[in-house]
């Protein structure tokens, strides 16, 4: 188990994942997780996305993804204001909608957008592109 536990830890500390900035080592050798991250605004849209594909919907309300459990909010410990920001940030990059009416405060997810997309996007360092959706031809006219 502990060979295990250490391979995790060099996953989030020295490899791939660092990028998420979940995890610090001290200089003593311990490991800290991190009240507020670095987190990629890309990361954060998979975040979103993939928990909007879970639960089989387009719109999510605010507060689940700042409380709930697994959510962005209580995986990084963001308090309200740092977490509003950050979805307004992605809300200004047209990844999504952050829609404020009438104190209901809900994200409306945008077709065409994935989370492997967001992901793909942070590790080659660009910005992230919707598939295209195809169009729905005209339906033929039917003769009688």
């Amino acid at each position: 188990i502990a060979h295990e536990v250490r391979f995790i830890l060099d996953a989030y500390v020295m490899r791939n994942l660092k990028k998420l900035n979940l995890l610090s080592e001290t200089p003593e050798k311990s490991f800290a997780v991190r009240r507020y991250s670095a987190l990629q605004p890309s990361s954060l849209a998979a975040m979103i996305y993939a928990i909007g594909a879970r639960n089989n919907t387009r719109v999510l309300p605010f507060t689940d993804l700042q409380d709930q459990p697994g959510s962005p909010g209580r995986i990084f410990a963001l308090d309200i204001g740092t977490f509003r920001q950050m979805v307004e940030a992605l809300h200004q990059r047209d990844w999504l909608r952050f829609e404020v009416r009438h104190g209901l405060n809900q994200i409306r997810l945008l077709e065409g957008f994935e989370p492997l997309g967001f992901l793909a996007a942070a590790y080659e360092n660009r910005s992230p592109q919707p598939r295209s959706v195809p169009p729905i031809p005209p339906a033929e006219p039917q003769l009688f």
